[in-house]
């Protein structure tokens, strides 16, 4: 899996793909994960986790070392967030509480060189500090994935899933039922339907229905795969290392 072009040809298949979660600030865990041969790629959690951006270049290498795409769920939904990081070489760029296509459209502005965005031209890292310069601006355009989080993202979800660049989207079931006002209670029936609602909606727009499984439990993937999700998050650095007896 070395291009966002490959990932997206095993969606237009109709097959899914596995990744994982990263919250600890660890080139050595991003090699480990990365030469797993059930994950396609592996996100780090600019949001939640504890990372700086002196680290970042280096847990991309190491995701890279082992052909697998390197993803960053971003701090936030704004340019600025976006934008901090594109330098450093994520092929992929999950954005967090996406509330309108607009949200999607600032961040694919930032991720994008001219003429599909507004990116800065530059040496940097993700074109090996101008040794290949002009190969970059023919690379694949990023991996882009909306995570939905809200009640009004759910009112939104048409205009969401129809930005044309969009490639797949998660959901985030601690802020959806939070904003539900039922935090945490995923069996509760207005989550239940509000899920069958996206998951509905995905399929009618063809867009990859994502979830993120936080536990590392691989019977609970395997339920996932058998109900359509495409995108798949499997559990989670902090959570292998706190219940090892579940690492499949």
């Amino acid at each position: 899996m070395k291009s966002p072009s490959l990932l997206r040809h095993k969606f237009q298949l109709g097959q899914h793909s596995v990744g994982t979660w990263m919250q600890i600030s660890s080139p050595e865990i991003a090699e480990i994960f990365a030469a797993n041969n059930l994950f396609d790629w592996v996100v780090v959690d600019d949001e939640h986790g504890c990372f700086n951006s002196s680290v970042l270049p280096s847990i991309c290498r190491s995701i890279e070392l082992h052909g697998k795409l390197p993803f960053i769920r971003l701090k936030d939904r704004t340019y600025k967030s976006a934008r901090d990081v594109a330098e450093f070489g994520f092929s992929g760029f999950i954005v967090p509480m996406v509330e309108s296509a607009k949200d999607l459209l600032n961040v694919f502005n930032a991720i994008n060189y001219p003429p599909l965005g507004t990116r800065g031209v530059g040496f940097c890292r993700s074109n090996q500090y101008g040794i290949n310069f002009n190969s970059s601006f023919k690379q694949d355009s990023p991996f882009l994935v909306s995570i939905i989080e809200s009640a009004l993202a759910v009112q939104n979800l048409d205009s969401i899933l129809q930005f044309k660049h969009l490639d797949a989207i998660m959901v985030g079931p601690y802020d959806l039922s939070t904003s539900l006002s039922i935090p945490g209670e995923f069996d509760n029936p207005l989550f239940t339907s509000t899920l069958a609602t996206i998951r509905e909606k995905c399929r009618f727009y063809n867009v990859p229905f994502g979830q993120h499984i936080v536990s590392n439990d691989k019977n609970l993937l395997d339920e996932a795969i058998i109900n359509g999700s495409k995108f798949i998050v499997y559990s989670m650095d902090s959570v292998m290392l706190s219940n090892p007896f579940q690492i499949p």
